[in-house]
């Protein structure tokens, strides 16, 4: 064999990102899954099977690349889609990728169909014309799982759908996050911040970030929940975890639109920003948390969507 399973020995400080599935907090089904799959491919000392991460930005799908590459004892090399637009692009992605491996794209549903085409056969035959490729494991990331093509899409052996995280959940990486930055915080200050996280652990560590900024600032010891309310009003972050961009959309959707359904495009040219961005970054969840409809018309507004611009345009 390869060495495929040969740890490569990393000086690794502790960090805000965790290194094993037993220190990853959340996505209890994710973690099953991969724990199994990679039990597996350890006894059998074959490659593992090409995994496909996808759900909302900011769930973890790098963190458990990172987490797969190091329960494995191999190394991660990441590249993006955007980057990935031409044939020669692909090639040098693989220049220094060993057997074992794990080649990881992020946002791969924006690879354009003449790469896409090659990555088929580095997948299922290992080659890209006929330039034979070390054993990898290539782990897709993607916001946009209805995007991939069909033939894509059936070449991971694995699909792992993430999930937003619950307030408890989030509240544990809280003081996980806080004990990695070197600060103390309450467990009220935690459950505040995390219910306000959106579900995601990444906007929640800049919450703890900022947190602890202001903790500095004002010279105190601990986070507690004077500063964590503190740090949520500099982020302008409301009552539902809303930001100002969301605020602005619902603002538009009710001002503009009262509150009717409106296409994507015209919504995105009247708050300013990419169609793309509102869909991606914005609307998941706005629809989970039920402030936003889908119609065959377009979006509209629900009336708690409405209930609370409204209150938040009487405080102003």
């Amino acid at each position: 064999m390869f060495g495929l399973f040969k740890r490569r020995q990393k000086n690794v400080k502790k960090q805000i990102r965790p290194l094993s599935l037993q220190d990853f907090t959340g996505q209890s089904q994710a973690k099953l899954l991969l724990s199994v799959a990679l039990s597996s491919a350890k006894q059998r000392m074959e490659q593992l099977e090409h995994v496909v991460l996808y759900g909302p930005p900011g769930l973890g799908k790098t963190t458990l690349s990172n987490i797969i590459a190091n329960e494995l004892g191999v190394d991660a090399h990441y590249s993006i889609g955007t980057s990935l637009q031409t044939c020669g692009a692909l090639m040098e992605l693989f220049d220094n990728v060993f057997d074992g491996d794990i080649v990881f794209i992020d946002e791969i549903h924006r690879i354009p169909t003449k790469v896409e085409e090659l990555l088929y056969t580095a997948m299922e035959d290992g080659h890209i014309n006929n330039i034979k490729l070390p054993k990898f494991t290539l782990i897709g990331a993607t916001t946009r799982m209805g995007d991939l093509s069909e033939p894509l899409r059936d070449r991971f052996g694995i699909s792992i759908r993430l999930v937003y995280y619950s307030v408890t959940e989030l509240a544990t990486i809280a003081q996980r996050t806080a004990d990695v930055l070197g600060v103390t915080i309450t467990t009220s200050a935690a459950e505040l911040l995390a219910s306000r996280a959106r579900g995601t652990p990444r906007i929640l560590n800049n919450f703890v970030r900022r947190a602890t900024d202001v903790m500095h600032a004002t010279k105190k010891s601990t986070i507690d929940d004077t500063i964590a309310a503190a740090a949520l009003e500099l982020l302008e972050i409301d009552s539902l975890g809303l930001d100002r961009m969301d605020r602005r959309i619902l603002r538009v959707m009710y001002v503009m639109y009262e509150g009717k359904p409106v296409g994507i495009n015209t919504l995105a040219v009247s708050v300013g920003e990419p169609a793309r961005t509102i869909q991606e970054v914005y609307e998941p969840y706005l629809i989970q948390q039920g402030l936003i409809i889908p119609t065959s018309s377009g979006r509209m507004l629900s009336t708690q969507a409405i209930e609370h611009i409204k209150e938040w345009l009487h405080e102003k």
